[in-house]
């Protein structure tokens, strides 16, 4: 058997090996520098893209300018056409133009492009050309940022035809920051009420500002004009209708009704959805939870987008946990396999996983696994198989013949199991259980608590960590050159907003976690950085189609701010995987990251904690987007909570997350509805937390605890199993 320290020096030799060859010989500039690089001989006509970067930086616009030229005449697709939009960034305002329309003319059909050049020109004064080279974008789908500049354009010059390109852009697709910011600079053109245009203009607007008792007040006349055929059958219209009467009324009941008229005139339209929609929802509010199933059903069978349907099966099925859990169950057999987007569903699930538990007829959980197995998220599906054997071996349930299905690996001989003693059917579904958890997508929590459970080895957890995704690689190559040379030639600044442009199926594995180590060195300069190099490497692991090497792993978990984090955790005596897993959990090593909330920096302190935290630690000034400073604030508050837990830092974790009062609340509880005289298993009080946003907050930062334990300890499987019953046993 190959030990985990013998992995992790073959790994780092192939690591460093696979980079040579991606990157050549040399594999990165150093981060920031940006003086001429000899790479011609990787890159090609494609270097004179970067160099010319760097010759503009140094303020030879002449040389740049030439550089550029010549990529565009023999680079790839993106290093010359990054070219080209560069073109339009310097020089004289006739030098900008010229540009400007040579990028049109290059890519008619680019909107990226169009967007860059319409900007240029529009800055210029160049309106009669920002019209014409717009003048061929579809209002209803073109890009957003681009139609503003064509309205701002043909405001400015007084085209007749405005408005009816206004009205489309306005009726047929969702309203956005830019629909928003047109409408407000122009809000008087709009003020017109002889024009029908300007009133549906308003009303979505209203709708969009959450105005909804003054977008109701529009809503006869909307739909006298849809009816007499002024308007045409815009679904948005329907859905703002819809909108407008639910969240304006206090008489759920008469809307219900006022609605379903709606639904029932319009039948056989794309409007009848929306209006099925919510007349369901609004039969919900009214607590007529019967009829809102009913009509929820009514919205499904009418859905003419796969998103539409997923929507409301997603209220129909949350709708029904009101009524019964066994017929919420029972009803898997005919909705799991409508689900468009399983994703779409996970949260429904981990509800219905709750709520399961806190029942009486625990068995049910096993039931909904062998029914939403097919069609339900490898996520999903792994909580449910891991959370069931976990029953299973406290012995919560009992295990029947009958349920000794073919569960993985370990319960596949369904016939053996049937035949064999009651301890023999459990241990065979528990283990199938088990191994089924373990293939759980990118989670690791579920992954991390089976591979303990199965007493798995290094190489055996190794193998299973992060195991290749079903997810098709198309590998786009010219995509690949324009990052990896962004990497090589310096321009750490550039590289992440380049590399959200593509889908995440076509920049390889390798590439991607290339790109994260490159600024991970880079955070050193610019700790903003660190949270990019995180989201790469996160994403890249994500859809990788091979196994990763722990060396890689350690990029999804970085000891960012490892000078702070050690000492303040020794300072205030916590293991430092668990204040890097909280870092990670809070914040992505975001210094500068604040919550809806209000919560600050790393470790997310809300203000008033901090005050407290400042006080006991006799700090008169502070700021929660020093690093420094919010480090130790965290540390410390986590370590305060871990002693207020009984040394517990499972409970640590809940309860920095959402307040110990209701921790403590929430455990007695649980234990209670278990029937445990004694404390219940970390791992099983987690899946009862009454809140989703806790629940996964602990898989989270158990699961990173565990990873940081298993990556950088010397005792590499020791030391995570030991996190592990730390934290959960």
């Amino acid at each position: 058997m190959v030990g985990i320290k013998s992995k992790k020096s073959f790994f780092s030799c192939c690591f460093a090996f696979l980079i040579s060859i991606v990157l050549g010989t040399v594999a990165f500039s150093s981060c920031g520098v940006k003086d001429s690089v000899k790479a011609t001989s990787d890159f090609g006509p494609d270097a004179d893209y970067f160099i010319g970067l760097q010759k503009l930086e140094d303020g030879n616009e002449n040389e740049a300018r030439t550089k550029f030229l010549h990529c565009i005449k023999k680079g790839s697709l993106y290093c010359a056409k990054r070219s080209a939009q560069t073109l339009t960034t310097f020089g004289s305002v006739q030098q900008k133009n010229a540009a400007s329309l040579d990028l049109v003319k290059a890519y008619p059909d680019d909107e990226e492009s169009l967007l860059v050049a319409a900007r240029c020109l529009y800055d210029s004064n160049e309106i009669h050309k920002v019209i014409l080279i717009t003048q061929n974008l579809n209002p209803a789908q073109a890009d957003n940022a681009l139609l503003k500049i064509r309205f701002d354009a043909m405001k400015k010059r007084g085209d007749s035809l405005l408005l009816n390109e206004l009205f489309t852009w306005y009726t047929n697709r969702q309203i956005s920051a830019q629909h928003y910011q047109f409408y407000n600079d122009y809000a008087e053109d709009f003020s017109d009420d002889t024009d029908f245009r300007n009133t549906v203009i308003r009303f979505r607007i209203r709708v969009y500002e959450k105005s909804y008792t003054s977008a109701a007040k529009l809503v006869n006349y909307i739909e006298e004009n849809l009816q007499s055929g002024k308007i045409p059958l815009f679904p948005q219209l329907a859905s703002d209708i819809g909108k407008a009467l639910f969240y304006s009324t206090s008489d759920y009941l008469q809307t219900a009704h006022f609605l379903e008229d709606y639904a029932q005139t319009y039948e056989g339209t794309a409007l009848e959805f929306y209006f099925w929609f919510y007349t369901a929802r609004s039969y919900e509010k009214a607590a007529n939870y019967q009829k809102a199933y009913s009509i929820y059903q009514l919205a499904v069978q009418s859905a003419l987008e796969p998103s539409q349907k997923d929507n409301a099966l997603w209220y129909l099925m949350e709708n029904q946990l009101r009524l019964s859990l066994k017929d919420s169950v029972d009803a898997l057999d005919e909705y799991a396999p409508l689900f468009d987007d399983p994703e779409y569903y996970d949260d429904h699930f981990d509800k219905l996983l709750t709520s399961l538990l806190h029942s009486t007829n625990k068995k049910l959980i096993l039931q909904a696994y062998k029914k939403i197995k097919p069609y339900a998220t490898k996520e999903t599906c792994a909580k449910y198989a891991y959370v069931y054997a976990r029953l299973l071996q406290e012995g919560i349930v009992k295990a029947d013949n009958s349920d000794a299905v073919a569960f993985g690996k370990g319960a596949s001989d369904v016939g053996n199991v049937s035949r064999g003693s009651g301890n023999d059917s459990k241990e065979a579904l528990m283990r199938g259980l088990f191994e089924d958890a373990l293939d759980c997508g990118s989670s690791v929590y579920y992954k991390i608590m089976a591979a303990y459970r199965l007493n798995y080895s290094d190489s055996e957890l190794a193998s299973h960590l992060y195991k290749n995704s079903t997810l098709h690689q198309k590998n786009n190559k010219e995509a690949e050159t324009l990052l990896q040379g962004y990497a090589r030639y310096g321009f750490a600044e550039k590289i992440y907003s380049e590399w959200l442009r593509f889908p995440k199926d076509e920049i390889s594995t390798d590439t991607a976690l290339l790109l994260s180590e490159f600024l991970l060195k880079c955070a050193a300069q610019n700790p903003e950085y660190y949270v990019q190099s995180l989201r790469i490497a996160a994403k890249a692991a994500g859809c990788s189609e091979r196994p990763l090497s722990f060396e890689e792993i350690k990029l999804l978990y970085p000891k960012n701010y490892s000078d702070y984090i050690d000492t303040f955790s020794q300072k205030y005596d916590i293991t430092n995987s668990t204040v890097y897993a909280l870092v990670r959990g809070e914040s992505f090593f975001d210094s500068k990251v604040s919550s809806h909330a209000g919560a600050i920096g790393l470790t997310q302190l809300m203000p008033l904690t901090a005050k407290d935290i400042a006080r006991k630690l006799k700090a008169e000034e502070y700021s929660l987007l020093d690093p420094q400073t919010n480090l130790e604030f965290g540390a410390f508050y986590l370590a305060e909570m871990y002693r207020r837990c009984d040394n517990s830092m499972l409970l640590a974790f809940f309860s920095y997350n959402a307040g110990i009062t209701k921790v403590r609340r929430w455990l007695q509880t649980s234990i209670a509805e278990f029937g445990r005289k004694g404390d219940l298993s970390g791992d099983l009080l987690l899946e009862t937390l009454p809140y989703e946003e806790t629940r996964e907050y602990g898989r989270k930062l158990v699961g990173a605890s565990a990873m940081y334990e298993l990556l950088y300890s010397e005792n590499n499987v020791d030391s995570y199993k030991k996190m592990v019953e730390s934290l959960v046993y």
